[in-house]
């Protein structure tokens, strides 16, 4: 490993310098133990079915979005036509947890699916969406 002399003057600046016995690869600056905030997303449930959805009315599922993390999680949900979600961006505090719906209006009958996309700081998750839309009533 090369090291640079500004790594070096930094670290020494910060009382890490580091003793004649102690490798480049091993240097330990001071602070360096302590953990690092983190932000823990859970979402429930892990896939979400609809349970009733008819051609031409609007179903509504629910998820549950939970910050077990230490520090505010910025979030954003998309998700593809014909599905919608309640709430497309939110900041959620640590130990927060904030119920969002999905929305499906279909236009035609059959299986329908889509991934909703949730992005919370610098991670992904990808979550199955599928509904099984009966056909509108016809009759008197």
């Amino acid at each position: 490993m090369r090291w640079s002399w500004r790594v070096v003057v930094a670290a020494c600046a910060l009382g890490g310098c580091m003793p004649e016995n102690e490798s480049p690869d091993s240097l330990t600056l001071p602070g360096a133990n302590a953990p690092a905030p983190t932000g823990r997303l859970e979402v429930e449930p892990g896939a979400v079915t609809f349970p009733r959805a008819v051609v031409g009315q609007v179903a509504v599922a629910t998820l549950r979005v939970h910050n077990g993390g230490d520090t505010l999680s910025r979030v954003a949900l998309t998700i593809p036509s014909p599905f919608t979600v309640s709430v497309a961006e939110m900041n959620l505090p640590p130990d927060a947890e904030h119920t969002v719906e999905l929305r499906l209006q279909p236009t035609t009958p059959g299986l329908t699916g889509a991934v909703l996309t949730v992005k919370a700081d610098a991670r992904t998750m990808e979550l199955p969406v599928m509904a099984q839309v009966a056909p509108a009533p016809t009759g008197p």
